[in-house]
């Protein structure tokens, strides 16, 4: 190398006042300056001080404050020490408050340094920034104001600046660097930069690969390609991945360049090009045959494994997952974690708990905070909870990783933080959920990626955003089926399938639920599929006749008790437990939470009504044994294999009514599987509650259609005995509509039933002397035809 890196970080610290306070100007090329940024601020993190990175954009050097605003956020809790003329300059500068229009450079650049100063009497705090040539004009006139006052004040500002950009900020001393050439130790860091995910880093080790000559030129060309898929510029990393005489096209693997090749096939994997990452592991896999380069095995395999996952050959994944730690040389090796926490990933996906113990030797021997194995061991360990139903376990496994914020390098949705979105709306946080899922979209879109914006619309669909369920989630399942993609298409299935349910569309939910539950199977998932299959039966009114494992059977019609897994019924308790399920059966088996809280608690604040909510479902928990009542964003929902007999009842009757014009036998067979579920009125415990006098009616008015429903289909086929029954069963339910009794009669009448006639016409006329009234025109006149 022309130049020694080290060299220039700790010129640069002096510059900068050694830690004390001070600012200096990193320059040089693009490479050199990234690695000399990156160890100042691990030299200054060292040393104690808060270091606060960010990172000049081109795209958003227009934006006024943009840069400002990533750099001062995580320092606001401080902003209250700030004058009230100069907080809210910042606040505007920052768009959290109202402002009248841009505030003034100085009085900008006194409210940045204010807030740097109040932050920094708790520790030394450091601002380090990379590519600050690129940074929004506003951002940098407030960085060089700070930093020319910085000296003596715990505060530090490091601007990495490329020499071929734009003038350096005036009165600040300026490092210059010589640049990196491109031999193998660049290479090499430029692979564990790919590797890692860091975009920013291997961008910067890459830069200007495309002019570099001979083999380490051609390597870096396609480690820059991999950074460029890193940072949201698929098409453009894998032109450059795919680029005639490159690495993929080669027909053998270079013993040389066997760690490159590794990493290029997991580039191929992020932009979704399985075959040719399959193919470029195979190379490597084929040239370690002999038993050299171990680690560049394990890596491929690890791919492999990653490959076999994204296409759902779940038993290859785990396979290919355990060649990968056999051929790791003793001792924790660079891939052994990422073995371990795919097999973590494949049995969490499966609601196997051995990806407790498979995420914890990941845990245990990825050391770097940022591993992409930490990542997803976390994230499987987050999907097991999830799956069964303990959001807060899943909570405190992904929480850890978001302690920096999402990183800048990962330009779409990760696993982890899609499981940290539906913990937090799964414990009562919906609005940090809210955030984070807009973060999750926005990056998605910006680079365009298919997979994390199908992952997006999945989760903020179970989070109940979007008002069109058929287009957000028809774009999602778009979005993972070329190449298909079983593990997100299924769950995208299964939440179109439940939102269909749930709005009262069960028979086009059925289609989504079968395909998931079938593509759940052959994944392997058991769980997972019989999660489908439970809203499946719901959408369909097949649920089985007696209890399964894992059932839990609730009745609110005429009696108040539960069933657990096919135990005797043990009473519901009196209260708001049994009123909160009461209120969601009534709405579908989906409610809104404020909405919950409104009904329960009309008179109380929001916020004691949230707390009194939460105390509830701890109640029920701790009651019932079962996570009956779930949160899932700002909603709640049935747990997981509940029943309850009014939406079961609601459910097959809607179908019967819907099915007897098409199918009268087929109605008739639904509406006596729907009228087994009947016992009596909704929620007798809650009589006089306004909320529930509405669901209670439409519920009875549905029993009275469908023993209508079957009266009539007993009549046409001439059981005239069970067409008599069901008459005198909706009369006993609705005594006074005489109507009933004039159509039945008439009908009997048809059939020869006369002295049956008269008793109906009789009940009409008592139901006419009751209400004060005349008998009707209609009871007249069949009874007229009765003595005739």
């Amino acid at each position: 190398m022309t130049d020694d890196p080290t060299t220039g970080p700790g010129l640069a610290l002096a510059a900068a006042g050694g830690g004390a306070g001070g600012a200096v100007v990193v320059r040089g090329p693009e490479a050199a300056t990234a690695d000399a940024v990156a160890a100042l601020a691990a030299a200054l993190g060292a040393q104690g001080a808060t270091v606060v990175r960010g990172r000049g954009v081109a795209a958003e050097s227009g934006l006024a404050h943009a840069g400002l605003h990533d750099l001062l956020e995580p320092l606001l809790d401080h902003a209250a020490a700030l004058l009230p003329a100069r907080r809210a300059a910042l606040d505007a500068a920052l768009g959290r408050g109202p402002g009248s229009g841009p505030p003034d450079a100085l009085t900008c650049g006194l409210a940045a340094r204010d807030l740097l100063r109040a932050a920094a009497r708790e520790r030394p705090v450091a601002l380090v920034v990379e590519r600050a040539d690129l940074l929004d004009e506003p951002t940098r006139e407030a960085l060089a104001f700070v930093g020319r006052r910085a000296a003596g004040t715990a505060t530090t500002v490091v601007l990495g600046w490329a020499a071929a950009g734009r003038e350096a900020p005036e009165a600040l001393p300026v490092t210059d660097l010589g640049p990196v050439a491109a031999d193998r130790e660049r290479v090499a860091r430029a692979v564990g930069a790919v590797r890692s995910g860091d975009a920013t880093r291997a961008l910067a080790l890459t830069a200007g690969a495309e002019d570099e000559p001979g083999p380490d030129g051609a390597l870096l060309r396609a480690l820059r390609g991999g950074a460029l898929v890193l940072a949201g510029e698929a098409t453009a990393g894998s032109a450059l991945l795919h680029a005639p005489g490159g690495l993929v096209a080669a027909p053998s693997a270079d013993p040389e360049a066997l760690d490159v090749l590794v990493v290029v096939a997991l580039a191929l994997v992020w932009v979704e090009d399985y075959d040719d990452a399959r193919a470029v592991a195979d190379r490597v896999v084929a040239a370690t045959d002999d038993g050299t380069h171990p680690a560049a095995r394990a890596g491929a395999l690890v791919v492999s494994a990653i490959i076999d996952f994204g296409l759902g050959d779940w038993d290859a994944a785990v396979r290919d997952a355990a060649d990968a730690v056999a051929a790791s040389p003793p001792g924790p090796t660079g891939w052994r974690p990422g073995a371990h926490a795919t097999a973590a990933l494949v049995a969490a996906c499966r609601g196997d708990e051995e990806a407790r113990t498979l995420a914890a030797l990941a845990l245990a021997e990825a050391t770097a905070p940022g591993d992409p194995a930490r990542l997803t061991a976390r994230a499987a360990l987050a999907e097991l909870h999830l799956l069964a139903g303990r959001p807060r376990e899943a909570l405190d496994a992904v929480a850890p990783l978001a302690d920096g914020g999402p990183p800048d390098q990962n330009p779409a949705p990760t696993l982890w933080e899609a499981c940290l979105v539906e913990s937090l709306a799964a414990v009562g946080r919906e609005d940090e959920a809210g955030v984070l899922l807009d973060d999750l979209e926005r990056r998605a879109r910006r680079a365009g990626h298919d997979r994390g914006l199908s992952l997006a619309a999945r989760v903020g669909s179970s989070l109940g955003r979007g008002t069109d369920v058929d287009a957000d989630l028809g774009d999602a399942l778009r979005r993972v089926s070329d190449p298909p993609l079983p593990w997100p298409l299924a769950r995208v299935r299964l939440e179109w399938g439940r939102r269909l349910v749930a709005e009262g569309r069960p028979g086009d939910a059925e289609v989504h639920l079968r395909s998931a539950a079938q593509l759940f199977e052959n994944l392997g998932a058991p769980a997972w599929r019989d999660r489908a299959s439970d809203l499946l039966s719901r959408a369909t009114g097949d649920a089985p006749e007696h209890p399964e494992r894992g059932t839990t059977r609730i009745h609110l019609l005429g009696r108040l008790d539960v069933e657990v897994d096919g135990a005797p019924a043990t009473p519901l308790p009196v209260g708001r437990v049994t009123a909160a399920l009461e209120i969601v059966s009534a709405e579908g088996g989906r409610v809104h939470a404020d909405q919950l809280i409104e009904q329960l608690w009309p008179d109380v604040a929001p916020t004691l009504g949230r707390a009194r909510l939460r105390n509830v479902l701890k109640r029920a928990r701790s009651l019932l044994g079962a996570e009956v009542l779930v949160r899932q964003g700002a909603v709640l929902v049935l747990g997981p294999g509940v029943v309850v007999d009014a939406l079961e009842l609601q459910g097959l009757g809607r179908r019967a009514l819907g099915t007897e014009r098409r199918d009268p036998e087929e109605a008739d067979r639904l509406a006596l599987r729907a009228l087994r579920w009947d016992e009596g009125d909704f929620a007798l415990d809650n009589l006089y509650a306004p909320w529930a006098a509405a669901p209670r009616e439409a519920l009875r008015r549905l029993r009275l259609d469908l023993l209508d429903l079957r009266a009539r289909v007993a009549l046409d086929a001439g059981r005239l005995d069970d067409a008599e029954a069901l008459v005198h069963r909706a009369v006993d339910l609705d005594p006074l509509d005489e109507d009933r009794c004039v159509d039945a009669a008439d009908r009997l009448l048809d059939a020869g039933r006369r002295s049956s006639a008269r008793s109906l016409l009789e009940r009409a006329r008592r139901a006419s002397g009751e209400l004060g009234l005349p008998p009707s025109p209609g009871v007249a006149a069949a009874e007229a035809r009765l003595r005739g």
